[in-house]
């Protein structure tokens, strides 16, 4: 698009759409906090943060380092022998299922005190 064609109605018109967009982000941010409540007490990820989730492209913030290993270490060990399935654990932490299959495939790994126990489940090794 030419911007020396952009005249003052285009501008109106993208105002109009820009803020659509925004009452739409907010309104999605709110049923998936109350996805989240229902899944585990918790607000998502963006409500935790205070960031619609349109804030991707304005830089949220990250959380702590390390903050989801703690978490998942401690599910783990809660969980015993029978061990724990991704989608139990993305739900109680409030993580995407696909977030929390690459962590255990990357770092997970690298540790090498989680066992597979199954397909999408996962336990502490003996003695971990």
């Amino acid at each position: 698009m030419d911007i020396s064609k952009i005249n003052s109605s285009v501008l109106r018109g993208l105002i109009k759409l820009t803020e659509k967009r925004d009452t739409l982000l907010k309104q999605l941010q709110e049923v998936d906090d109350a996805i989240a409540k229902v899944y585990g007490g918790a607000e998502s990820a963006a409500g935790r943060r205070g960031k619609s989730i349109g804030a991707a492209s304005k830089g949220i913030r990250r959380g702590k380092r390390g903050a989801l290993k703690e978490k998942i270490l401690t599910a783990l060990k809660a969980a015993g022998d029978k061990g724990v399935a991704v989608k139990e654990l993305s739900a109680k932490l409030g993580v995407k299922n696909q977030n929390v299959h690459v962590w255990f495939s990357s770092t997970g790994k690298k540790l090498g005190t989680i066992q597979r126990i199954g397909e999408g489940r996962y336990r502490l090794k003996a003695g971990a």
